[in-house]
């Protein structure tokens, strides 16, 4: 797994990896009998250098969504899926269309997927191809970057890229609403708002 570190606090992070060597050296330390062979420790410096990448790792993947355990991270935890809508116009009518939005992230990355619910037509959905979070004006917003293949069966919705900025409203340390507008590069362009409230982390991974 690759880490990027992107959301991690620098100062904090380097703190934690030398007390963790000093940790894991210490309890070498504490069972140097048991690693003792001919004077030399066995695979020591090696060995720390492992458990110390298994546990960051661990945190990236699993850990920091615990509060107790999220002071490395800057980000907050938006893993979930949100329920919701987006306005847009297209023909000069103004149009409205369920939407649901999946966060997938973990401690040093996040992606976004949009799945989109229509009457009329087949469902179709986005994935975020450049993502970021960043803390704006007291609150978080993410922007990102997505592709649709659009639909299959007939030409109603044309592969094409799109932009978004959603702001983040929270509930104490838990979120509450991902607000904001979008623009495509379609043949007919078009740009609408989309509101969508967090409803579980159980993702579907489809609408």
């Amino acid at each position: 797994m690759k880490l990027s570190f992107r959301y991690y606090k620098t100062k904090t992070l380097i703190v934690t990896i030398l007390a963790l060597a000093f940790g894991v050296d210490l309890g070498f330390e504490v069972i140097r009998a048991y690693l003792y062979q001919g004077g030399e420790f066995v695979l020591r410096a090696p060995t720390n250098t492992a458990i110390i990448a298994s546990l960051l790792v661990w945190y990236d993947k699993y850990l920091w969504k615990y509060q107790v355990l999220d002071k490395l991270v800057r980000v907050p935890n938006l893993n979930g899926r949100y329920t919701g809508y987006i306005e847009y116009e297209r023909n000069g009518e103004k149009n409205r269309m369920d939407t649901v939005v999946e966060v997938i992230q973990t401690a040093s990355k996040i992606q976004i997927n949009t799945y989109f619910h229509s009457e009329s037509h087949e469902n179709t959905y986005s994935k975020s191809l450049v993502e970021d979070i960043r803390a704006e004006n007291g609150h978080y917003a993410i922007y990102f970057f997505y592709f649709n293949s659009g639909t299959n069966i007939n030409d109603y919705l044309d592969c094409h890229e799109g932009a978004n900025k959603l702001k983040v409203l929270m509930n104490g340390n838990k979120p509450r609403k991902l607000t904001g507008n979008y623009f495509t590069n379609r043949q007919e362009q078009t740009r609408g708002k989309i509101e969508v409230n967090f409803q579980s982390t159980d993702l579907k991974h489809e609408f």
